[in-house]
């Protein structure tokens, strides 16, 4: 499963976020217009599932490449936030707290 989450601390007038779950304001304070929309994307890129994680990660690169190309989100570039590979993702070493 792909989690992909939204980070920016832009300035926001607030309204009623269109979801009927907030006011969808923002409260972050040291944001601006022109600071880049942070998204992350969390999926494994090493074990067993990254036969699926990498594409997936892979395919989230493409879509902020392409949206930065077309000139971003309402004019803000946006920055993609991808996990660190870790090249010894199995069972027994997710369980250990080396």
């Amino acid at each position: 499963m792909t989690s992909l989450a939204g980070c920016s601390e832009g300035s926001s007038s607030g309204g009623d976020g269109g979801d009927g779950g907030g006011d969808g304001g923002s409260t972050g304070s040291s944001g601006s217009d022109d600071d880049p929309i942070t998204v992350g994307v969390v999926d494994a890129q090493s074990g067993n599932a990254a036969l699926t994680g990498t594409p997936k990660v892979l395919a989230s690169e493409l879509a902020v490449s392409e949206i930065n190309d077309d000139g971003g989100i309402l004019g803000r570039e946006v920055e993609l936030l991808t996990p660190i590979p870790n090249p010894t993702s199995t069972p027994s070493s997710s369980t250990s707290a080396d």
